[in-house]
């Protein structure tokens, strides 16, 4: 009888730990930003250093160096440019871990806000 306590008990404090868990909130990072994505007619690799995007459409590809990378408040994350890339930064938000959204952006040819999903 002992034993079956002890388990139940033992049970019940993961099931505590793991329904604790699930409340905690993914801390956004750098990283969450790394690898592919892929949006309307656009497949991206992100580099802590480039973004490489291929225009689907087109084929045409385009590198652009990436001179500094932010989190903004656990839920944007700022890439600044470098200058001869266009300068200037976007802001990549709503991070579900499968899906993002690039921001609107106010100046420059960066357009409107874009879906994208990990692929």
């Amino acid at each position: 009888m002992r034993l079956v306590i002890s388990v139940v008990r033992a049970c019940a404090v993961v099931a505590l730990v793991a329904a604790a868990n699930l409340g905690t909130a993914h801390a956004l990072s750098v990283d969450d930003l790394m690898g592919r994505w892929c949006g309307d007619n656009i497949f991206s690799v992100f580099t802590r250093e480039t973004l490489t995007v291929k225009f689907l459409s087109t084929q045409k590809e385009r590198v652009l160096r990436i001179k500094q990378i932010i989190v903004i408040d656990q839920a944007t994350i700022k890439v600044i440019w470098y200058e001869e890339d266009g300068g200037g930064a976007t802001d990549y938000v709503d991070f579900t871990g499968r899906t993002m959204a690039m921001a609107p952006q106010a100046n420059g040819d960066k357009g409107p806000r874009r879906a994208f999903h990990r692929c």
